[in-house]
């Protein structure tokens, strides 16, 4: 299996960079029951934290009802099917959030990307109503990671970084899949 992304990233002002990624993974070894995989993902982007990372991937239906899955190093899930249409899961995600900023002063430079590196851990309850899904989830996010950074410039070379408490989380989402 393999994925080849051209990103665009920017704000409604402009168009501020352009991205690449490329990743591969390969099935190792398949059962009824489990499901591992490895691979390489290589990324063409100055703030990304690694120009190559590695994946691991490993499906494993532990019982009729619980299956483990985890992709490394994005996010391991523990998921229950409640009844017909339902499903729970306790889950860990390692996840990145960015914009831009235009501070429009003298001193500064026309643009900086801000971007945070952090982990949500939870639990998530989702509902098929055919052909909407309703999900909630909840949990806490602990930040690893954040730094506004020239755009164009290595994170290593950020101007400013930040550290931020643990802090709880609610979403609520509707997902028409028809």
């Amino acid at each position: 299996m393999y994925n080849i992304s051209l990103i665009v990233d920017g704000s409604e002002k402009q168009i501020e960079s352009w991205k690449a990624t490329c990743s591969a993974l390969l099935i190792l070894k398949k059962t009824t029951t489990s499901t591992l995989s490895a691979g390489l993902s290589l990324n063409y982007d100055a703030t990304a934290l690694a120009p190559v990372i590695p994946i691991l991937s490993w499906q494993q239906k532990l019982s009729r009802k619980w299956s483990l899955i985890a992709i490394l190093p994005q996010r391991i899930s523990l998921l229950n099917d409640t009844g017909k249409n339902g499903r729970i899961s306790l889950s860990s995600e390692l996840r990145t959030n960015q914009f831009y900023l235009y501070p429009e002063k003298e001193k500064y430079k026309d643009s900086y990307n801000y971007r945070e590196i952090l982990i949500q851990s939870g639990i998530t309850y989702e509902h098929n109503f055919q052909p909407v899904i309703v999900y909630i989830k909840t949990g806490i996010t602990q930040m690893i990671n954040s730094k506004i950074v020239e755009t164009g410039k290595k994170m290593s070379e950020h101007i400013l970084s930040f550290n931020q408490d643990p802090a709880f989380f609610l979403s609520i989402g509707i997902s028409l899949n028809p």
